[in-house]
């Protein structure tokens, strides 16, 4: 209810007086969704370890966007507005957000092909507030107060805590231990996904007066060309014949959610703030962890529960003093 409403409120910041009122559900439902498409990414994950090439998920997720970006710029706004979506001065200057973006679900999928763990995973990916913090003071001249710095420690410290209890030996079988290899897929994903948001949010302000969904087909558009690439040069065992090699059920739920949380994170960044795409991850790291206590597939580690506790609390924390600065400097 507190991420709702704070969500909300970010949007009050954004939406002018008269449409307030009829606004502020719409924000509550499309979080809603998006925490349960975010959700089921991490879930679906954890099923789908088969023998399929990873990249062919995400290249399917990607192809698909494009073709539905297409289609909706047609029915919108006609067959002529469609050239927009693919002309190569328009996404060519994505590429390397899409680069970026491609790489770091290649390291997500890694972490779980690997033995991972939701939770952790999805708690671990907290490193990426405080990181975003530090490169977008760095790239784009953002600015903190200290209270919001000194949060930024605290999700820190837990963090390292969290992720130091999940190494110790023996770990695993009380736990759920991370494999080193888990830890690495991890930290990429984290430090690639950061840094194609931060050159995705140059980017958007660099596109102009173009369209939302021409824009999301620009990036999926780059996407595709990165995972055929990766696909023909980089992973040597796959042959295009064979595309669909591996795939069952769960890859095909894969993709399904995939492609819904690309739609659903680019409407929430959009439609609302960062600040309320950060608000809803902390819901779906609750509820994760929360799921996993009660299902069984973690015993109750006292250190361990604090460490997440902590990690949430944090996270609160720092979207509630942004959404408080934003109404700040509204009212300025």
């Amino acid at each position: 209810k507190r991420a709702l409403a704070a969500a909300a409120e970010a949007l009050a910041e954004v939406v002018p007086a008269t449409e307030a009122r009829s606004w502020p559900w719409k924000a509550a439902l499309l979080v809603a969704v998006y925490i349960m498409c975010d959700i089921s990414v991490y879930l679906v994950n954890e099923q789908a370890v088969g023998c399929y090439t990873k990249s062919t998920v995400l290249l399917m997720k990607s192809s698909l966007s494009v073709v539905m970006g297409i289609a909706l710029t047609w029915w919108r706004r006609g067959r002529s507005a469609c050239v927009e979506c693919v002309r190569p001065q328009n996404w060519l200057r994505l590429v390397p957000v899409s680069i970026c973006f491609s790489l770091s679900n290649i390291a997500l999928m890694s972490a779980f092909e690997d033995n991972g763990d939701a939770a952790f995973i999805k708690l671990f990916g907290q490193m990426k507030l405080p990181l975003t913090a530090l490169l977008s003071c760095l790239l784009l001249g953002t600015r903190y107060s200290g209270q919001q710095w000194v949060i930024l420690g605290m999700i820190l410290t837990a963090c390292t805590q969290f992720t130091t209890l999940k190494l110790q030996p023996g770990a695993h079988m009380a736990s759920g231990g991370a494999s080193l290899a888990e830890l690495t897929s991890v930290m990429s994903w984290v430090f690639l996904n950061v840094l194609g948001t931060l050159f995705g949010e140059r980017a958007f302000k660099a596109v102009g007066a173009l369209p939302f969904v021409t824009v999301m087909t620009n990036l999926r558009i780059g996407e595709v060309l990165t995972l055929m690439c990766t696909l023909t040069f980089w992973e040597s065992s796959f042959r295009w014949g064979q595309f669909f090699h591996g795939w069952d059920r769960w890859t095909i739920a894969l993709v399904v959610v995939f492609f819904g949380d690309t739609w659903l994170s680019g409407l929430v960044v959009r439609s609302l703030s960062s600040v309320t795409k950060g608000i809803a991850k902390c819901g779906t790291l609750v509820s994760l962890y929360a799921l996993k206590l009660f299902t069984g597939g973690l015993s109750f580690v006292l250190p361990q529960f604090l460490g997440a506790a902590m990690v949430v609390q944090s996270s609160a924390m720092f979207a509630w003093l942004s959404v408080q600065r934003q109404r700040q400097r509204g009212h300025a």
